[in-house]
């Protein structure tokens, strides 16, 4: 029996996977069980339960899951549906999108934190500069409204939306 199929059976059998050390996977991967990866993985995480990628575990695409800790690394955007850690000197490349996040002080980030947030019309919330933000309509076709109104009520709802 290859590894290949030894991972795939345990994730029909036990409910979980996992990728061990020396072991590298190509290509997009998906699973509807939590699991941890403890080897490499190039290419597109998605995982709709609890992902733990452990200390030497290596991920080179973008991650989505349900729930993520981190220890070792990854260099991609990272979308998490619920709580994110991120455990000290775990190592992540990438724009973070989670409702929750914990991270500890020896942890390294490069990249941008954004908590999802549905605006009245469902529509999520996009982050930018000062200046794209004085350029985008965020009110309906027709509606005029002064750039400072606008800031206003951006500041007044990362106010009501802060996580500190």
């Amino acid at each position: 029996m290859t590894i290949l199929e030894n991972i795939l059976n345990t994730v029909t059998t036990k409910k979980s996977f996992y990728i061990p050390t020396g072991m590298t996977v190509t290509g997009t991967f998906t699973a509807d069980v939590p699991g941890q990866i403890a080897g490499a993985v190039n290419g597109d995480l998605l995982i709709n339960g609890r992902l733990v990628i452990l200390k030497n575990g290596v991920v080179h695409g973008n991650v989505t899951a349900e729930e993520l800790e981190i220890l070792g690394s990854v260099t991609g955007d990272i979308q998490c549906g619920g709580k994110m850690i991120l455990q000290n000197d775990c190592f992540v490349k990438g724009n973070i999108s989670t409702k929750e996040i914990h991270i500890e002080k020896d942890a390294i980030l490069d990249g941008i934190i954004t908590k999802p947030d549905l605006n009245k019309n469902g529509l999520e919330f996009i982050p930018g500069t000062m200046e794209e933000l004085s350029i985008r309509t965020l009110v309906e076709p027709g509606h005029f409204i002064s750039e400072q109104v606008l800031i206003k009520r951006i500041e007044e709802k990362e106010v009501l939306s802060s996580w500190f």
